[in-house]
């Protein structure tokens, strides 16, 4: 891609979908390195890519070097010049994972759809909703790479959390993650939440103190409250991240029939990022938390 004599937007739509390889044809005349430098540490992928610098190629002056982000640039930089990110092996540490806010690029994601999970600023919020206990158990509906399940039991290790989601390979996924914040998910479902509900024997599962409902339709919804909730204790609690408005209203009625106390939050964020003209806040996608507590 280029970013030579226009604006960083196609960069940074470019780093959001973190590919494995990207060349980027700069501009020197607005600071083109400056700004994927800063692209890449305000999306927390410094770690992530290797950065080469391959200036003046196919002259006599050819250069090719891979440069340390974590450091100033060089000063003797050729203005014609070409960027390359090129993904680095995975070979994730534990050691310096905060204890809270874990970034999203430690987690392992979908190769197709790299952004789908939840964001580290919605996630921690989820987490603070669930009023996590020592011990229990929690279900995490719709869990995806498993990022909320996998987080609440760095924060409660005693707690058996049981991950479902129907995508193939979200299995895979949970267990990679698991690794690598050195936990262990009681049992993880890689199956429709549906034939779950329908076709198991739920009497065998422990039921949930603490259940996080996502990724999945309102009917879908409806019914998994239906079916846990009436066994949940005193205390419980369950919170469901809602997108669509229009859905809000029924989920908070069933969780009210069910003698739970509800409240509704809405999370909106706005994430700074660098470009040409100085600085522009993205906006992520606004999330409602609905939380019913028995």
């Amino acid at each position: 891609m280029s970013i030579h004599g226009r604006d960083s937007t196609k960069l940074i739509e470019a780093l959001k979908a973190r590919p494995s390889n990207l060349a980027v044809i700069t501009d020197s005349n607005n600071k083109s390195l400056e700004i994927i430098k800063k692209n890449l540490s305000e999306f927390d992928l410094i770690d992530i890519y290797d950065f080469w610098l391959c200036e003046e190629v196919g002259f006599e002056n050819e250069k090719i070097r891979k440069l340390n982000l974590k450091e100033s640039l060089p000063t003797d930089i050729s203005d014609l010049n070409i960027a390359i990110l090129s993904k680095k092996k995975g070979n994730y540490s534990n050691n310096n994972l905060p204890l809270f806010g874990i970034n999203d690029n430690v987690f392992k994601t979908f190769g197709d759809r790299p952004n789908l999970l939840t964001k580290r600023e919605v996630r921690i919020q989820i987490l603070a909703a669930l009023e996590l206990p020592r011990n229990g158990v929690i279900w995490d509906i719709g869990a995806g790479c498993g990022s909320i399940g996998l987080e609440a039991l760095k924060l409660r290790p005693n707690l058996d959390l049981f991950c479902f989601d129907k995508r193939i390979g979200s299995k895979e996924l949970i267990l990679e993650n698991s690794k690598r914040l050195d936990v262990k998910p009681k049992f993880i479902f890689e199956e429709d939440i549906n034939y779950t509900l329908n076709t198991r024997n739920l009497s065998s599962f422990e039921n949930p103190n603490r259940l996080i409902i996502g990724g999945c339709d309102k009917k879908t919804k409806l019914q998994i409250i239906n079916k846990l909730a009436q066994d949940m204790d005193i205390g419980d609690i369950i919170v469901i991240p809602i997108i669509n408005i229009q859905t809000i209203k029924e989920l908070k009625e069933e969780l009210e029939d069910k003698n739970f106390k509800t409240n509704l939050n809405l999370i909106q964020t706005y994430k700074s990022l660098s470009i040409a003209e100085g600085m522009r806040l993205e906006p992520n996608n606004p999330v409602f938390l609905l939380k019913g507590k028995k």
